[in-house]
């Protein structure tokens, strides 16, 4: 690794490491504000949790990216599943990423506003992943392709129904223990 490289990396994970810290420390703020106001304690957790996991989604996918010299996208809708057939399985572990990217959104999000529907949750990722594929465009920082949105969404409703699971369990434990 030359000097310049190296140099590229630190500078990096400086950045990085300031978006994370941001992220922790407003979504700390509007937490605490909110928990002030109405004195919800595993709401404001779930809002804590999910601000901050939101922040870092945004500092790791447009942020803390090299801007790149025009903007690049791709609008056609499934050109990844073409390109799997066609022998480009590094795609796969790029499609199971933006899955994951997302997940979270979907088990917080409920978590954070209350036990909220599965559409109300999947369209908060959904949004979230077409705010990111925006700036991406706009600060010229990754390659905004309706296929992101898609495995995001996808994520967001897994979250969701993540989310779904473990909540029953926790009423079946309950109920087990009142008998």
């Amino acid at each position: 690794m030359n000097e310049i490289e190296n140099t590229y990396i630190v500078t990096h994970l400086g950045v990085s490491l300031i978006y994370f810290v941001l992220s922790v420390f407003l979504s700390l703020l509007f937490t605490f504000a909110y928990y002030w106001k109405y004195r919800k304690k595993m709401e404001a957790f779930g809002m804590f949790l999910l601000l901050a996991y939101v922040g870092i989604a945004f500092s790791w996918t447009v942020f803390c990216r090299t801007i790149k010299p025009r903007q690049y996208y791709g609008l056609v809708p499934f050109w990844s599943y073409r390109a799997i057939r066609q022998g480009a399985t590094s795609l796969i572990s790029e499609n199971l990423l933006n899955v994951l990217l997302l997940l979270p959104t979907g088990f917080l999000y409920p978590l954070a506003m209350g036990q909220t529907s599965a559409k109300r949750s999947i369209l908060f990722g959904m949004s979230c992943s077409l705010l990111i594929e925006l700036l991406q465009l706009i600060l010229k920082s990754g390659l905004s392709e309706f296929d992101d949105v898609f495995h995001n969404t996808i994520g967001a409703a897994l979250g969701y129904g993540l989310y779904r699971g473990v909540r029953l369990l926790v009423e079946r434990r309950k109920k087990t223990k009142k008998i």
